[in-house]
């Protein structure tokens, strides 16, 4: 099967769409397909990879010139039509609906069906798809025509079945299993104060404040614990202030921005996994916490809920509550027990369910489903 990805963005920048694209290339790689990638975003360390790259580097201009950078996208559309032509594949998989306009324009041309991926918020997915026009959505042609949508969680499937009229395909991301993994007992850390990680951009949308507010009532049982905020943003500052203000200086550690390779680091040294957030698409940093055989503190967010009660690894606590969060982690500080049960649960699901290998598997049967259909 010959298969082009189309992706906004992709390595060496690094988020979670950049990666889900790279490891879904190299999967269906693997499993002897011939993988195309076409994307505007740059290589300036021209890094090879033995996937088919098609780099159209684009200009990116600040919100003052949206009529310059609408321009430079129907170039990249343009220059993305062009060299679908010349691969003739069979399919065509557009990561976010944007990417499905040049995927459209080849489905009218030349019949190639395509599909979409869709990897966050609707009304996060740029100038063609205006939130203004939210009830005419389902009757846009590059959504209309596609030959099936897919979401990574049963929340998004269900919120996009509503406002997109079709009803998508349920595949979460994966997980890099080479990379994450529990640590070896030469490996285990040497301290001996507990520490749980969180792991995401400081917004005010992640519930930090409450996960800080929690190490009151965990301080005062595990005078050592030491809750670990790796990441940064916006909000840092006024977390800062919260810290200083309960006293929690010596309980709560910002780390700042670590290099990518740093984090499966940061994971196996730690005891527990905290995501206190309010709203998550397909919470990366979740399953990889899972791989690394932490137990998991999670609200009940995209796929966390059906994770952690499937596979009883860990709980699930209210929105915005830091006594619900604070008892979880005593609970699970104070039962050795059920901390290593919840462990051990963590990585069977990551090593049963989530590997990318079973994810491309999924994606692999999807597309050859379309093209008998076709």
């Amino acid at each position: 099967m010959i298969l082009v990805i189309i992706a906004t963005h992709y390595l060496p920048h690094v988020g979670g769409l950049e990666l889900a694209t790279y490891h879904l290339a190299k999967e269906l790689d693997k499993q002897h397909n011939e993988v195309h990638i076409i994307t505007p975003s740059p290589d300036p360390n021209n890094n090879t990879t033995p996937i088919h790259m098609h780099r159209y580097p684009i200009h990116t201009y600040p919100d003052e010139h949206p009529i310059r950078a609408f321009i430079d996208g129907l170039t990249f559309f343009k220059k993305t039509v062009k060299t679908i032509k010349e691969i003739k594949p069979d399919i065509i998989h557009a990561q976010n609906i944007t990417n499905s306009i040049p995927a459209y324009i080849v489905w009218k041309k030349y019949r190639i069906p395509y599909t979409i991926c869709i990897h966050g918020n609707l009304e996060l997915m740029g100038p063609f798809l205006p939130t203004s026009l939210k009830r005419y959505w389902p009757q846009l042609p590059h959504i209309k025509e596609a030959a099936q949508i897919i979401t990574l969680t049963n929340e998004m499937a269900t919120q996009f079945e509503k406002e997109l009229g079709t009803k998508p395909v349920v595949i979460p991301n994966g997980v890099d299993l080479d990379r994450f993994y529990p640590a070896e007992n030469n490996e285990k850390k040497k301290s001996v104060s507990p520490v749980i990680l969180t792991l995401s951009r400081i917004d005010n949308k992640k519930g930090l404040e409450y996960a800080i507010e929690s190490m009151k009532k965990v301080h005062a049982k595990f005078p050592t614990a030491k809750l670990m905020i790796v990441g940064d943003g916006e909000y840092r500052s006024e977390l800062e202030k919260l810290v200083e203000m309960n006293m929690l200086s010596a309980t709560v550690e910002f780390t700042g921005l670590i290099p990518n390779s740093e984090v499966p680091v940061y994971l196996r040294n730690a005891d527990l996994f905290l995501l206190p957030s309010l709203y998550e698409g397909l919470p990366l940093t979740l399953l990889e916490a899972m791989a690394c055989g932490l137990p998991v503190i999670s609200t009940p967010v995209s796929i966390a809920p059906e994770i952690i009660t499937t596979w009883k690894n860990g709980y699930i606590i209210p929105f915005k509550s830091p006594d619900a969060i604070s008892e979880a982690i005593i609970d699970l500080l104070s039962n050795s027990d059920k901390r290593r049960q919840c462990a051990e649960n963590s990585f069977r699901a990551a090593k049963e369910t989530m590997s990318w290998e079973n994810v491309a598997k999924q994606y692999a049967e999807l597309y050859q489903f379309i093209l008998e259909s076709n």
